[in-house]
């Protein structure tokens, strides 16, 4: 028995291709079919929105991993593929379909423009277009808000999409921000919070290199190096800081080390919200990836 013959029996939809650089649908790219992973269909997003793809092994499936049924119009996204085989010869390719809310959204990203010794203000990135599909994951209290909640949701995009931590998805004017992306079924996911990116630029004033002596009169001169940084602020959780008091105006400022061009210490400053502010402590994370500095007035 000839199982491909069989198989292509089935195969009759014609698809179309996203071509994401013209951003436009390929006619008839490809002919397959579509069916359901399991005959019962639970009540739940995600099973709702899964399919598999039926095409011949020697099917050309676009980059884009988005493709479309012209009779429907729905879209999906071309996930983890294998292959059916018999005595060594492959009949039938199969692909992990998930379905997108026909919804073309943006991934923006800032990143440092400057040298690793002084990286500079974030700089917004050329926005990247895929379609995407958003799931609500859980509701919770909004840290540092009282009766206001936000949604954490699942972000789920196409393989080849590039998303990582504090990329803002904008999906019909709503705006994610990724907080952990990974890899599921040969899709990209997120776990994203909807709200702004809360990061803002600022100047820090180093005072470590600034230290200069006049022979002649004998006086030491304090001065600051002037650097761009971003980074955000966030409450205390607790009452104390190593062992220092927190006083009324006090901030927390979280800095990506990989953000700021040195190290920084307690007498530095700072310039947030038109404030200036005097560094008490300075605290690494465990990982070693951010500096915590407690600010004062």
């Amino acid at each position: 028995m000839n199982l491909r013959k069989v198989a292509a029996k089935f195969e009759t939809t014609q698809f179309e291709a996203y071509d994401e650089a013209l951003e436009s649908w390929a006619p008839n790219a490809f002919t397959g079919k579509v069916f359901p992973i399991d005959r019962f269909l639970s009540n739940f997003n995600r099973p709702t929105r899964r399919r598999f793809l039926g095409v011949s092994p020697t099917a050309i499936l676009p980059v884009s991993n988005t493709i479309r049924v012209p009779a429907t119009g729905e879209i999906y996204f071309i996930g983890e593929l294998r292959e059916d085989s018999r005595a060594g010869i492959s009949y039938e390719q199969l692909g992990i379909l998930h379905r997108s809310d026909n919804t073309l959204g943006t991934i923006n990203r800032k990143l440092p423009a400057g040298p690793s010794n002084d990286p500079g203000w974030l700089v917004a990135q050329t926005p990247v277009k895929h379609f995407i599909d958003v799931e609500l994951r859980s509701a919770a209290e909004a840290d540092e808000r009282v009766d206001d909640f936000e949604g954490s949701y699942f972000v789920i995009l196409p393989s080849h999409a590039d998303i990582q931590e504090w990329d803002q998805i904008t999906v019909s004017g709503e705006n994610y921000m990724v907080e952990l992306p990974y890899v599921d079924s040969g899709f990209n996911f997120a776990r994203a919070l909807k709200r702004p990116d809360q990061r803002q630029d600022f100047v820090y004033y180093y005072r470590g290199a600034a230290l200069s002596y006049d022979t002649s009169t004998r006086v030491l001169t304090e001065g600051f190096v002037n650097y761009n940084v971003t980074g955000f602020a966030t409450d205390f959780s607790l009452g104390a800081i190593d062992f220092s008091s927190v006083k009324a105006g006090d901030i927390k400022i979280i800095i990506k080390q990989a953000h700021i061009g040195i190290m920084p210490a307690a007498e530095d400053e700072l310039l947030w919200d038109g404030q200036r502010y005097k560094v008490q402590t300075v605290r690494q994370d465990f990982l070693k990836e951010q500096y915590q500095l407690h600010c004062t007035l």
